[in-house]
């Protein structure tokens, strides 16, 4: 009934990461909608439409990963997400319906940037800044970036494969990453630790492919507000198994099924 020039979609609930997905079905035992059933969704729903959105976003926690990028990226232009658990007040929507009203020409990068910017100050005038994250993605970009991870972890894995005791290097650039989703080994264990950490960590052993993957993420992550609490959030994060030993087997089984690399998930299994 009233055709558009740029279309958004705002995913409203919570958030799991890459393994838990987006929301929680409230009558059917907190089911969640996994990456590869979102996917699935916008497939279908691009069947119909043939319209590519200008912007995704998740007012949700820690869905700002490359594995949401990943599936995302057939179907919209930019990704607006958090790598850190959201205050519950979210987004900003009066500020930023008050944007597109004034802007309606406005583009999904710059709308991103509107949501990145009214959030921080609605967290400031709540008093809930200390820990936030939210990122601008252009989708486009990532493959280049799923590329460079490839990359990094075959070196990685090459690595580990002539001597166990390398497998100590990779796991220490890991254990060193900031990660999201919980501070303690004791509670909410999502294993969602920031790329750039990640690959900044191993820099010294992996230089070339660690650089690579740093400059890719750069270029794809147009806009990204971090803070005090989380100051090395570069604005992707990726499931990397370390604090959740208990229920590692099943999410690995869920992650296989999400439609990203297998190269990368070859790596995990390793």
């Amino acid at each position: 009934n009233y055709p558009s020039n740029h279309y958004a979609l705002i995913f409203w609930n919570h958030g799991g990461g890459s393994v838990i997905g987006f929301g929680a079905d409230e009558l059917f035992d907190g089911d969640s909608l996994t990456l590869d059933e979102i996917a699935k969704g916008l497939s279908d729903a691009y069947e119909h439409t043939g319209q590519i959105l200008e912007l995704i976003g998740f007012d949700a926690c820690l869905m700002a990963t490359v594995e949401t990028a990943h599936i995302l990226s057939p179907y919209a232009k930019y990704l607006v997400a958090s790598q850190e658990l959201e205050p519950g007040h979210g987004w900003d929507y009066e500020a930023i319906f008050r944007y597109l009203s004034s802007h309606p020409a406005a583009d999904g990068a710059e709308l991103g940037k509107v949501i990145v910017d009214s959030y921080k100050e609605q967290a400031i005038e709540y008093e809930q800044a200390d820990m936030i994250t939210l990122s601008v993605t252009d989708l486009r970009r990532i493959a280049d970036i799923v590329k460079a991870l490839e990359s990094f972890v075959a070196a990685a894995a090459t690595e580990i494969e002539a001597n166990d005791s390398n497998f100590y290097t990779i796991a220490n650039s890991r254990s060193r990453a900031e990660d999201y989703g919980s501070s303690t080994e004791v509670g909410g264990l999502t294993d969602m630790a920031d790329l750039v950490s990640v690959a900044r960590n191993a820099s010294a052993n992996f230089p070339e492919a660690a650089d690579a993957l740093i400059r890719a993420i750069d270029s794809a992550v147009v806009y990204n507000m971090n803070s005090k609490g989380r100051p090395n959030a570069a604005g992707l994060s990726v499931y990397f198994p370390h604090k959740d030993k208990e229920n590692f087997e099943s999410n690995l089984e869920v992650y296989g099924q999400i439609g990203f690399s297998d190269v990368y998930y070859d790596f995990l299994k390793m």
